[in-house]
């Protein structure tokens, strides 16, 4: 018995590795780019881009959480320091996924101006890795 188990479990392939993630699903236009990093296995990188009220803003990932097919991501944007024009501009975070297992994922992204704050949800995706 145990010797017809190690033969099935030498004779099952390998699962392919995964080489592209894409956005199945936002909602929303373009504000997720995903960009595969160096190596093998191929790692992720997401790149967000969230409309704040000032030029300058920056992000601090907080925590990043991959459970099964849900990634979790937290993130706090930090205020630019001095005077700044009073308009609207694109700030961008970059999230290093890391290497993800062939799949589908529901991907939220919960946003805190300032550490005194809680965090909320900000965006929604569902990413494909194949």
């Amino acid at each position: 018995m145990e010797l017809l188990l190690c033969l099935l479990l030498l004779a099952t392939p390998a699962p392919l590795p995964v080489t592209t993630v894409s956005v199945v699903d936002s909602g929303v236009a373009e504000p997720l780019t995903l960009a595969r990093g160096e190596g093998s296995p191929a790692c992720f990188v997401a790149e967000w881009t969230h409309t704040m009220p000032t030029p300058g803003w920056t992000f601090e990932l907080d925590r990043l959480n991959i459970d099964g097919d849900r990634i979790g991501v937290e993130l706090t944007a930090i205020r630019p320091e001095g005077m700044v024009a009073q308009v609207e501009a694109p700030g961008r975070a970059t999230i290093e996924l890391g290497v993800l297992p062939r799949g589908r994922y529901f991907l939220e992204i919960r946003l805190r101006r300032g550490k005194e704050q809680p965090h909320r949800p900000a965006f929604a995706a569902v990413l494909d890795a194949h």
